[in-house]
């Protein structure tokens, strides 16, 4: 098992703070959370070595994706596209699927789907689903650039991170 505390907060921080050094506007300008996704991914990329980061990852096909939002969230069938996943394409084995990200803006209060896909996608594989990703995050930010919420999913299970240093809370 990869090392939260150690191996992935400092990494996730260190382009986090990058974002906010380098595209303040994004924040001032209440860029969409898409935008903001895609301007962090690249602040993460070359950060986590052997791994691809990639938004918006299409992980199954139609098919499966709409049973694993049925599993997910009951009858409600949609897609389900992560913001960032940090990943080995085409690998189901967990080892290989490090993380998935959700982001979302401060004043967004929709967090229940988000919630859901992250404890799903972090719980032991079941059919239809053959992958299951190691840590799954939620990030709310603030207009200031500052993360106001983080919650980390680990084997379906999820706890309050602080938001300042990403780090479990002791």
């Amino acid at each position: 098992m990869t090392d939260w505390n150690e191996e992935i907060a400092p990494k996730l921080l260190a382009g986090w703070s990058q974002l906010v050094t380098d595209r303040p506007d994004l924040f001032l300008d209440k860029a969409n959370e898409d935008t903001v996704s895609d301007a962090f991914k690249s602040r993460l990329e070359g950060r986590f070595d052997g791994f691809e980061i990639d938004t918006d990852y299409d992980r199954m096909n139609a098919d499966l994706r709409r049973a694993a939002k049925k599993a997910v969230l009951g009858t409600a069938v949609k897609e389900i596209f992560p913001d960032i996943v940090i990943h080995v394409p085409g690998e189901d084995d967990l080892r290989y699927n490090l993380l998935t990200i959700e982001m979302k803006k401060w004043n967004n209060y929709r967090l229940a789907k988000d919630l859901l896909k992250l404890a799903e996608m972090t719980r032991k594989p079941k059919l239809p689903r053959k992958f299951q990703y190691e840590y799954g995050l939620l990030i709310r930010f603030r207009p200031t650039g500052a993360i106001g919420m983080a919650k980390l999913f680990h084997d379906g299970q999820s706890l309050d991170l602080d938001p300042e240093s990403l780090e479990k809370r002791t």
